[in-house]
């Protein structure tokens, strides 16, 4: 029985270690995928600390992520760092005056580094107060970091979460025992060192059979086109889900659980809801009328007192002024003319507080 094991064990690992090899140390980073945010990602279970490998540079020409190998694609260049805690960012900062909280809209998905809102806001502020990037992570991740020492209390936490993914209620883990918390830390730390968590998960991803099997079938973005302007591409288009006053009810409830959590830490919080492509393009999809879940939160934020920027007013106004895009054409996400204006819309909200002029 051990032999049979045995070489069944090698039969079904010898075909795979030229591609681990390959994958894991001859070929580049980005060599199968479109974009930097998949090369950088981690996607198996090694132990690793934040989302991306740290300490790497990439720059590639992508396509977006609604409309790759499709007519519609856009070719654009970008660029990406990460720090040594596996986030986009110039540089790592375990004290920063803000720290950023999302999902892959402030992470950058389809933006070059220095139009990140990160980056933006930081060259806005002129080097007064440092801006961190904690993205894609939640709450549950800034609190491990705080625990492990690794972050330290910002003075400001700002909160994205894009429109189709209503938040759930924060609940704080506490702090685990010393111990526990000591060995945890411990058998993480195996993975880091010399980079091994990285290597590893290049390894055994595999990327090379994803993108074999991606032209084999013909598989290309899934976007569906505006019918009035086919250049311009959604996610799930008409068949988006459109929230009501009870989520708008909902959100409140968790965004007022985010809140209390910075209260008992003594820090500053803001909300920054990121809009569906469908909902600020409502018009080119089209739907019947502009979906109002995100004014309708703000109006309930304003009343609880919770600072939030009212992303979809700004970008309403926006548009009346010129029809530029604030959306990538062929991606899901926001361009760097939004986020430059949701910048500015921080930064002004943060000139009319005391302390932060």
């Amino acid at each position: 029985m051990k032999k049979f094991l045995t070489r069944l064990l090698l039969f079904t690992l010898l075909p795979s270690l030229p591609i681990m090899v390959a994958e894991g140390f001859l070929l580049p980073l980005n060599f199968f995928t479109y974009r930097p945010f998949e090369a950088l990602l981690f996607t198996t279970p090694v132990p690793h600390r934040e989302a991306f490998y740290p300490n790497r540079t990439i720059s590639m020409t992508e396509q977006g992520d609604l409309g790759y190998r499709t007519r519609a694609a856009v070719n654009k260049y970008t660029d990406w760092h990460t720090d040594a805690l596996g986030l986009r960012n110039d540089q790592y900062l375990p004290r920063p005056d803000i720290l950023i909280i999302g999902d892959s809209y402030i992470s950058g998905g389809g933006l070059r580094q220095q139009e990140t809102l990160t980056n933006q806001l930081a060259a806005r502020l002129g080097g007064r107060q440092s801006v961190y990037n904690l993205a894609p992570a939640n709450f549950e991740n800034f609190e491990i970091l705080l625990q492990e020492g690794l972050l330290q209390k910002p003075r400001l936490i700002i909160f994205s979460i894009v429109e189709r993914d209503i938040p759930g209620v924060f609940r704080p883990a506490g702090d685990p025992h010393p111990v526990f918390r000591k060995l945890k830390t411990g058998l993480k730390n195996l993975f880091y060192t010399r980079d091994l968590h990285a290597q590893l998960d290049r390894c055994t991803r595999f990327y090379s059979l994803a993108w074999l099997s991606s032209r084999l079938s013909g598989q290309t973005g899934t976007g569906v086109p505006s019918p009035l302007d086919p250049s311009l591409l959604f996610l799930q288009g008409s068949s988006t889900p459109v929230f009501t006053a009870r989520e708008s009810a909902l959100a409140l409830q968790a965004i007022e659980s985010y809140k209390r959590f910075c209260d008992s830490l003594h820090v500053e919080f803001m909300f920054l809801p990121m809009p569906n492509k469908e909902t600020v393009y409502f018009d080119l999809v089209p739907l019947g009328s502009q979906p109002t879940y995100l004014l309708t939160l703000d109006s309930l934020l304003q009343a609880a007192g919770i600072r939030s920027v009212n992303t979809l007013g700004i970008y309403n106004q926006a548009r009346r002024k010129d029809q530029r895009l604030l959306y990538q054409p062929d991606d899901t996400h926001w361009n760097g003319r939004a986020v430059g204006l949701v910048a500015d819309a921080i930064l002004g909200q943060l000139s009319n507080s005391p302390g932060w002029k």
